[in-house]
């Protein structure tokens, strides 16, 4: 029913993370982030070119300034989705206490680009782990693309199902690398 769907847009509209700020234009680049921010953009003109596009480093390396440019490149032409891995989680819960996994199914499938940040916090959660990757295959298979982010590399990702640290492996993945004297003069 349209009225479920429409309940989870609206829900989800308030845990959409786009913020103007975090545009192409305002991400400072340098060695350290350079091939993380081309890829970026490469997404934006040839979507499904890499699939997906994993990003990675510790906190502060631009990231979420990243992805988030992305969504703000893309999504005035495409479906897009921009959530954190923790709101991903919660409409999940959501969904389920109140019946209405088919509705968070069709919502969460049906984008072009879906972006999901901070992918290390599903670690654990097993029940969401395999919605998890049972929503990564069906935007695969329609053609979707797909961009993560994370604190560590797949491979590293502790109490992750082998099976998703592969599929999130399968495209290229990018070690964003703390920035060095040049790119720390330049962002100040």
């Amino acid at each position: 029913n349209k009225e479920g769907v429409a309940l989870i847009e609206n829900s989800l509209s308030n845990y959409n993370r786009f913020s103007p700020h975090n545009r192409f234009d305002n991400f400072m680049v340098g060695e350290s982030n350079e091939l993380a921010y081309t890829a970026a953009r490469k997404i934006c003109a040839q979507s499904a070119h890499y699939n997906p596009l994993f990003i990675y480093s510790s906190v502060g390396m631009g990231k979420t300034h990243l992805l988030n440019a992305i969504g703000l490149e893309v999504g005035n032409t495409k479906k897009t989705m921009f959530i954190s891995s923790e709101s991903f989680m919660y409409h999940f819960i959501k969904s389920i206490k109140s019946n209405e996994m088919v509705k968070f199914k069709d919502f969460f499938r049906m984008v072009n680009v879906f972006i999901i940040d901070d992918i290390q916090f599903v670690s654990g959660k097993e029940a969401m782990q395999e919605e998890f990757f049972h929503t990564f295959n069906a935007l695969i298979e329609r053609g979707s693309q797909i961009v993560i982010s994370s604190s560590k590399a797949p491979s590293d990702l502790d109490r992750v199902q082998e099976r998703i640290r592969s599929r999130m492996s399968g495209g290229l993945i990018i070690d964003i690398q703390p920035p060095d004297f040049n790119l720390k003069i330049k962002i100040l």
